[in-house]
């Protein structure tokens, strides 16, 4: 194999150029000086222009003469904690990775804080009860984010329990978002398969206590909707099972 740029005959493997004056790096000197590279001592030259000379023949030499170049520690105090730390990094701020991540929160709560009282000088705050859909105010200084009024946390949770229900029941259907006390308010506290009065005060899974019947089964092809929903005894909703209502009545 001969030398790319003077056809020269080579030795060894691996090798394009004969000297280094033939590597297309290589500045030819004119009217300037040769120094060699401070990492691989390769021979550099210079030309006689603005700015300082070549004291690197490529940018990998350099990485790694600076890589080994032991760097000084200078004492610094951390932005946070107050920590005394020595550091070679002149723009360090923080002694840890902790502590920036505590110090950025700390930077976006107070951000928050102040854009909080610009919008809500007193502190309150309005928003939209997620199941009766009227308007909530609460103290957002003193409490936490609230999503329901008190009397309407308990009902929304039984309203989650009854679509998890539902969802066991079938995959198919896509149950709605109403507990047992919504139906009560709509159709009252009797149960529609004895027509007898339902206590309210019993516990759920009480004998006589109240539950939610889906009149047309969801297995006969019956919709999870309050049109389908009526309130129901606990035994009478187990002994109906999944009967029609025509067979109940006759």
């Amino acid at each position: 194999m001969n030398c790319l740029t003077c056809e020269s005959p080579l030795t060894g493997r691996k090798r394009k150029y004969c000297q280094v004056e033939c590597r297309p790096s290589y500045i030819k000197p004119v009217g300037g000086s040769r120094s060699h590279c401070r990492h691989c001592k390769i021979a550099i030259g210079n030309k006689i222009t603005a700015g300082a000379p070549k004291i690197y023949c490529s940018r990998k030499c350099s990485q790694k003469f600076r890589a080994k170049k032991p760097k000084e520690k200078l004492p610094n105090y951390c932005h946070h904690c107050k920590v005394l730390y020595f550091t070679a990094i002149t723009a360090s701020r923080f002694c840890s990775s902790d502590c920036r991540a505590k110090d950025d929160i700390k930077q976006k709560s107070e951000k928050w804080r102040v854009a909080f009282d610009i919008a809500h000088p007193d502190g309150n705050k309005t928003v939209t009860c997620k199941l009766c859909e009227e308007p909530l105010t609460f103290n957002a200084r003193k409490s936490k984010m609230r999503l329901y009024h008190p009397h309407c946390s308990i009902e929304a949770q039984r309203a989650r329990y009854r679509i998890k229900t539902v969802k066991r029941q079938s995959k198919k259907i896509i149950p709605t978002r109403v507990a047992a006390d919504g139906i009560v308010r709509m159709y009252g506290s009797v149960c529609h398969i004895c027509t007898n009065p339902i206590d309210l005060d019993l516990a759920r899974n009480s004998r006589y206590g109240l539950t939610v019947d889906h009149v047309i089964p969801i297995s006969k092809g019956g919709t999870d909707t309050i049109d389908n929903m009526k309130p129901a005894h606990w035994i009478c909703n187990i002994l109906k099972s999944d009967k029609m209502p025509e067979v109940i009545n006759a």
